[in-house]
């Protein structure tokens, strides 16, 4: 017996009409009138945000000589170049220090111009 989709749909909807026995208890299945379902709603506008269309990646400096330089936008962080031309090695000061450009090294901000 070759049963379709729309066989085994008219097949279940036959039987739901009459109700099932569902743990020895009979279950009423009622049809619903079209006003008691909701009307789908329309879409809502999205919210006016500018977004940036094309992705910014961030900043990486290319090694212009040997050696450690602190990163322009964030005094904690600072790079190491070991060659020239190279991309450089990024890393943070402890919490608390930012990067001294006269020792090349973490310091207190005190001692730092930042």
């Amino acid at each position: 017996m070759h049963l379709t989709v729309y066989s085994v749909i008219l097949l279940t909807f036959c039987i739901l009409s009459f109700g099932y026995k569902l743990n020895d208890n009979y279950v009423e299945v009622h049809d619903i009138e079209n006003n008691a379902i909701s009307q789908q709603l329309p879409p809502e506008e999205p919210a006016n945000h500018s977004f940036p269309t094309v992705p910014t990646a961030p900043l990486i400096p290319k090694c212009a000589e040997e050696g450690y330089f602190r990163d322009p936008f964030n005094c904690r962080k600072f790079y190491y170049c070991q060659y020239e031309n190279a991309i450089p090695t990024g890393y943070y000061c402890q919490p608390g220090l930012i990067f001294n450009t006269l020792t090349d090294s973490c310091d207190d901000p005190a001692y730092v111009n930042c």
